[in-house]
């Protein structure tokens, strides 16, 4: 909630800032906000190191031990594969939120108007994902729908590219976001070992694997087929993911 706040409250400043000094002085705020963050960082305390600094062939080793056990703990569970895998792809195939600003350009949007709209989407997804809890018990067919619903929403703002068609992007991500939350709690819920983190792990490298691809599809295929049918165009994976998660039931994903 801190972070969709943060985010919120950054993007509402771009338009003010874009508007007095351009795009330098929105990075140097930026930059200055980055090392702020590494400044607070700082303050954190940190656990006593061992005599012997770690290696970088050690830091592979563990990190293909966690991900090895991550897995290995996913494999043993049918229950356990889906939830993860509908994790991944429902948190991968979002990252194509960061070329929605090229998509209000698209529409003839100025940079300071870009920014208001990007604060509405953000204004819907933090409200909905307040509202998450509302569906943790919610049967598949329902999450289904609602997925299919957003993505629907989305891919028509996204063919529109116009103040009235980021309404119907801000709703697409409110509610998609508020199915992450649900989703993301179902995997803990599902992790019956010790492998929580492991486990965790796996689906986040599922997640950034599926973000690259989305990322790498979108930016190379621009060069002949327009963004906003691109986006638009990424509505069909998520109605593949909407046919994944409306085979879960109440809490549970057999």
């Amino acid at each position: 909630a801190c972070y969709l706040g943060a985010t919120l409250v950054a993007t509402l400043l771009a338009a003010p800032l874009v508007e007095l000094g351009g795009y330098l002085l929105l990075g140097l705020v930026g930059g200055a906000a980055t090392l702020a963050g590494g400044a607070l960082a700082l303050t954190l305390p940190e656990a006593p190191r061992g005599q012997h600094g770690a290696t970088l062939s050690g830091a592979a080793s563990a990190w293909w031990a966690t991900l090895r056990d991550g897995v290995a703990e996913v494999s043993r569970s049918a229950l356990l594969r889906r939830a993860v895998l509908t994790t991944a792809l429902l948190t991968g195939l979002l990252a194509v939120d960061e070329y929605l600003p090229l998509v209000a350009a698209d529409g003839g949007a100025s940079p300071a108007l870009v920014a208001v709209l990007l604060a509405g989407v953000g204004v819907a997804e933090s409200a909905c994902a307040a509202l998450a809890g509302r569906l943790a018990g919610a049967r598949g067919v329902v999450l289904g729908a609602l997925l299919a619903g957003a993505a629907l929403a989305v891919a028509a703002g996204a063919l529109l590219a116009t103040p009235a068609g980021f309404v119907g992007i801000a709703l697409g991500y409110g509610v998609l976001q508020m199915l992450l939350v649900v989703v993301e709690t179902r995997v803990q819920d599902a992790v019956t070992g010790e492998a929580r983190a492991t486990v965790t792990s796996v689906a986040g490298l599922g997640s950034e694997t599926v973000a690259i691809g989305v990322l790498v599809v979108v930016g190379a295929g621009s060069a002949w087929i327009a963004l906003p049918v691109l986006v638009a165009g990424l509505a069909v994976p998520l109605l593949g993911v909407a046919v994944l998660l409306s085979r879960t039931d109440g809490r549970r994903w057999d």
